[in-house]
């Protein structure tokens, strides 16, 4: 039995045609050419040696279309003040804030990623100074009749002398000692942010000389696999590659020996980890008691919103911009994921193009020194946009920019192999080798030799990373076998042709219905979710030349969720039509109560009874 948390990433099952006669299905797939020869597998493999590339226009075709400006801030009182203020490590009652007679103030500390501490309350009376020494403070302040008027969170860095265990090769003396800075937008593809984040990569591009990186390949469909690859170098996902010609990759790290509960996209990575997970703190600072103070105060948020020119992202940067701050000559790693934002709508990304602007101007002088990665995990997966040529690609296709510290931009060597890889079929895995080459480079090199080099040993390298400061040697070729992301998900863009074949069409959307019922079953859960069956709507289209490859992209639709997904369907011997890709669902989930904590990976497949 495949254990519920794996259910979705089953190995390739074949099913035949139902309502097809096989002759007929032959007869009109191969043109009496005879089915698995080895001059059609050869066929199949050559076509995907290669791997054509385009960069976008990011208003191609139809999908300017789907825009439809937001402004949740528009008409927010800017000029509003707060009645106390946080700033140097104290706090004090706002001179201004004349109907206030008391405020009160304690702090929020950080447990676990859905939990905090709340210290006790502590008063603040006008004209006293109290210092904090929290990241998080809870305020409320109250008339002369001890009425509440006012309740709000501040933020601060309480610098702390908790450090990481020291290497065991401490840089020389003299190295010189960079930060990288990871701002993370969850569910934002490459040309996504060219479309709605125009003066932000403006100001990146042409005044912090950041370089575009136009291919970026996601090895996941959602942001846990992708999270784990950069970040960790962790696999944690299986790849069905068979149908390019490659092997199908199992994960080197199990779900199961990460964590509890396979929480994607929720929107943290980071949940609670057992005993092979975190036992301490992931960093010496962590933003969530933010989320979960406001989240669970139902006063926090019926004062902290949009009319008060509150969203979650511009706080999360405002943070950021504070740790920017502290430890000054300590070598810093700041992450910053942005996960609700966009989760759930494209279209609420155009307005923060300001704030993101904002927060690299102001920290210009901060980040002179720093290796700064403008990134996501991957493309919008929901919405008007992938109804669209691009916005499909999209989905794929998450965007990054990186920004080398001002004393290497002058570097021409560094400089050309950037513009090289900015064209190059990348995925996370080689952020994560990018990673591991600056530590390197502070130990060893002092960011002096950037010439072609493994910076993972090659029997160590599963996953095929390379550093994006250098020319790789083993990977020069990128294609969809050589990259660690399932066939379904792979970038290169081989010619496809519209096919109308109903009966054909048909038979593979069945299919698909067919495999999504039995991902529910496999994971126990049949009984809580609908049997989906098949809609009307569906979309073939062949990879060409289409006698030889025997595969085709079928899009479909189920009821009653009105679900929409997409899979990958070859053509096997005697006409079995074999599944050789993840199904990937292109429009928002259904009723999903009944599974969203007990296996929240069928979200994309169950509708709740």
């Amino acid at each position: 039995m495949v254990k519920p948390f794996v259910a979705w990433l089953l190995a390739i099952r074949s099913f035949p045609v139902k309502g097809l006669s096989l002759p007929y299905l032959v007869a009109e797939y191969t043109n009496n050419e005879t089915l698995g020869s080895n001059a059609t597998v050869r066929a199949v493999h050559d076509l995907f040696a290669s791997c054509p590339l385009k960069i976008y226009d990011p208003f191609h075709k139809d999908i300017g279309g789907t825009i439809k400006l937001k402004d949740p801030l528009s008409g927010c009182q800017k000029t509003r003040f707060h009645m106390t203020i946080l700033e140097n490590g104290v706090i004090t009652m706002n001179s201004f804030a004349t109907e206030a007679e008391w405020c009160r103030f304690r702090c929020h500390h950080y447990l676990t990623p859905m939990r905090h501490q709340a210290g006790p309350w502590t008063k603040l009376r006008k004209g006293q100074t109290k210092p904090i020494v929290c990241d998080f403070v809870r305020t409320e302040c109250f008339d002369a009749r001890n009425i509440s008027i006012e309740q709000n969170i501040h933020m601060n860095i309480a610098e702390h002398q908790n450090r990481t265990l020291p290497s065991r090769e401490p840089p020389q003396p003299g190295n010189l000692q960079p930060d990288i800075h990871v701002i993370v937008l969850d569910s934002v593809s490459s040309t996504q942010a060219r479309r709605s984040l125009p003066r932000t990569l403006s100001y990146l591009e042409n005044e912090l000389e950041a370089v575009r990186f136009n291919h970026l390949n996601k090895v996941g469909d959602n942001s846990m696999p992708n999270g784990f690859a950069f970040l960790l170098g962790w696999r944690i996902v299986e790849s069905m590659r068979s149908v390019v010609g490659a092997d199908d990759l199992q994960p080197d790290h199990p779900l199961k020996n990460i964590c509890q509960e396979y929480r994607d996209d929720d929107p943290v990575i980071f949940r609670e980890f057992e005993a092979l997970g975190f036992q301490h703190p992931e960093a010496n600072h962590i933003f969530r008691p933010m989320v979960t103070s406001w989240k669970t105060d139902y006063t926090l948020r019926a004062t902290m919103t949009q009319k008060t020119c509150f969203e979650m992202h511009i706080a999360q940067l405002d943070y950021h911009k504070k740790f920017l701050r502290a430890y000054k000559g300590i070598p810093k790693f700041g992450l910053t994921w942005i996960g609700a934002l966009v989760h759930d709508d494209a279209n609420m990304l155009f307005h923060t193009d300001e704030h993101f602007e904002d927060f690299f101007k102001s920290n210009r002088d901060y980040l002179k020194n720093s290796f700064v990665f403008f990134m996501a995990d991957h493309g919008m997966r929901i919405g008007a946009t992938v109804t669209t040529d691009l916005g499909r690609r999209e989905i794929n296709n998450p965007m990054l920019h990186i920004v080398v510290p001002e004393w290497m931009r002058k570097n021409d060597e560094v400089q050309q192999n950037l513009a090289s890889n900015a064209n190059m079929l990348l995925t996370p895995f080689d952020v994560h080798a990018t990673f591991l080459d600056i530590f390197e480079e502070v130990k060893r090199g002092n960011f002096t030799n950037f010439s072609p080099k493994e910076v993972i040993p090659a029997e160590f390298n599963a996953n095929n990373g390379s550093s994006l400061l250098r020319q790789s040697r083993r990977f020069a070729e990128r294609n969809c076998r050589n990259i660690p992301t399932d066939a379904g998900y792979c970038l290169c863009e081989y010619s496809q042709k519209a096919v109308n074949k109903p009966a054909l069409a048909d038979g593979m959307a069945q299919l698909g219905v067919d495999e999504i019922n039995g991902i529910v079953e496999e994971a126990g859960v049949a009984s809580r979710c609908t049997t989906l069956k098949l809609g009307s709507e569906r979309t073939l289209k062949a990879y060409v030349p289409e006698t030889h490859t025997r595969l085709y992209e079928i899009v479909f639709q189920t009821l009653p969720d009105h679900g929409k997904f997409k899979m990958m369907v070859r053509i096997g011997e005697g006409g079995l039509l074999q599944r050789v890709s993840q199904i990937s669902r292109l429009n928002a989930y259904g009723n999903r109560r009944c599974v969203a904590d007990s296996h929240p990976q069928l979200r994309i497949y169950c509708h709740c009874k």
